[in-house]
């Protein structure tokens, strides 16, 4: 071999090796390749199971007043004919025992054994309303500042709005408690029956001495703790009491046809349900 094929060998062996060394874009290259290649698919997280308490769907016909669920059942021809019996020789309005009403129309419709408020029964007795004969309301009320009748058409959905009731657990060593329609109805027996009872004490008295107890007192006791606590206390509690009870609006708000003063018309559907139920 000549001296000039030996030095084209040897130049042809050290450009082969400088192209073989990796350059920094040849290794930057093959760092990523490699962290491809070693990369360790991620394994999602569990998620832990909520804490928070499932919020129960409300049949079609449930409603709920505050802590307590009330299944509801329509008027049916037999309310029909117990109304129309009760009531046949009622006049008008002031023949009518709202108590009667509140049994045959609310009371006899509820599944659960709860003595309810006025305020809660006012709400069952217009749900009841729109489940049985339609949620419809057409009647004639006075103006607050004139007096002067209006004519109103609205509907328990748009009129009506319910706020349950909150009723603390206690106050002042005074506690709050709902309780059964039959310990109320046991109460009342038991305290109407006795030969001491004061007949000044109304239905009222007595569900406010079963739902406010001190002591662990009974009704009857209640009663007269009632009766002899000091009216700087007694109003305190009682306060607190109804403040905290539900309450139930049944309202139209309208220009009154007399006035022409904007005004809210408490709406009546007791009327409408006599002429339904009572014909």
């Amino acid at each position: 071999m000549t001296q000039e094929e030996q030095e084209k060998l040897t130049q042809q062996a050290m450009e082969n090796a400088k192209k073989a060394r990796p350059t920094p874009e040849t290794q930057e290259k093959d760092v990523k390749q490699k962290e491809v290649v070693m990369t360790v698919p991620t394994v999602p997280t569990p998620v832990k199971p909520s804490t928070e308490p499932k919020i129960k769907k409300l049949l079609d016909n449930q409603r709920k007043l505050g802590d307590r669920i009330v299944t509801l059942s329509p008027w049916a021809g037999k309310t029909k004919k117990k109304f129309k019996k009760e009531f046949q020789y009622a006049e008008d309005m002031n023949d009518i025992d709202l108590q009667k009403i509140v049994e045959i129309l609310v009371y006899d419709h509820i599944k659960e054994d709860y003595q309810l408020t006025e305020y809660e029964l006012q709400y069952l007795l217009s749900e009841l309303k729109e489940m049985s004969i339609g949620g419809d309301i057409d009647c004639e009320v006075s103006c607050k500042n004139c007096n002067s009748k209006n004519k109103i058409k609205s509907t328990i959905k748009k009129a009506g709005k319910f706020t349950p009731d909150t009723l603390p657990a206690e106050y002042n060593g005074w506690s709050f408690t709902n309780i059964k329609r039959s310990e109320f109805i046991k109460a009342k027996y038991d305290i109407t029956s006795l030969p001491t009872f004061d007949d000044l004490s109304s239905d009222l008295d007595i569900e406010v001495a079963c739902k406010v107890s001190k002591d662990n007192k009974s009704a009857k006791e209640m009663l007269d703790l009632i009766d002899e606590t000091p009216i700087k206390e007694l109003s305190e509690v009682m306060d607190k009491y109804v403040d905290h009870l539900a309450s139930y609006t049944l309202t139209e708000d309208k220009v009154c046809s007399g006035c022409g003063m904007k005004t809210s018309f408490d709406l009546d559907i007791i009327t409408g349900i006599f002429k339904i139920l009572a014909k």
